[in-house]
């Protein structure tokens, strides 16, 4: 493998990585955010302000949702990646280089690996969304019970 090669192997694990450490903390962030709204809330006397929390609350559980779909969806690709270059490395046993099925195979992996990261990263985008929009939303819920 070239110098070149290297370099752009390290720059994009560390892009995953890094991409791997925001899903995580967005993750733990929506956790503690929910916590934190439902402990805030507990024994308040209901009123119309805590439907933009408990929509605060929507928005935190999906962004915790979309961060494990993502992660799901990423190991997905990844192992879809592998067993393409497993087959056309020709290591494996079940498909042999140059036969029709290595070739449909290798076809079929390689769109479901494109596919599975194009939905991971989606996931990703979406779940900062989310985790922003539920902060918005809990400020606004709040805003409002101060001008009521």
């Amino acid at each position: 493998m070239a110098d070149g090669d290297v370099v752009i192997d390290k720059l994009t694990d560390s892009i995953h990585e890094a991409q791997d450490k925001l899903c995580y903390f967005l993750m733990t962030a929506s956790g503690a955010a929910i916590a934190y709204a439902l402990v805030r809330t507990e024994g308040v006397e209901r009123a119309w302000w805590m439907f933009a929390v408990l929509a605060a609350i929507c928005c935190w559980g999906l962004s915790f949702y979309q961060g494990c779909y993502r992660m799901i969806r990423k190991t997905q690709a990844q192992r879809a990646n592998e067993r393409f270059l497993t087959i056309e490395a020709g290591q494996d046993e079940e498909f042999r280089v140059g036969t029709p099925a290595a070739a449909v195979a290798s076809e079929t992996l390689k769109s479901l690996a494109h596919r599975n990261a194009s939905r991971s990263a989606s996931a990703g985008a979406s779940q900062l969304q989310l985790f922003l929009c539920g902060a918005l939303l809990y400020v606004a819920g709040h805003v409002w019970r101060i001008l009521a």
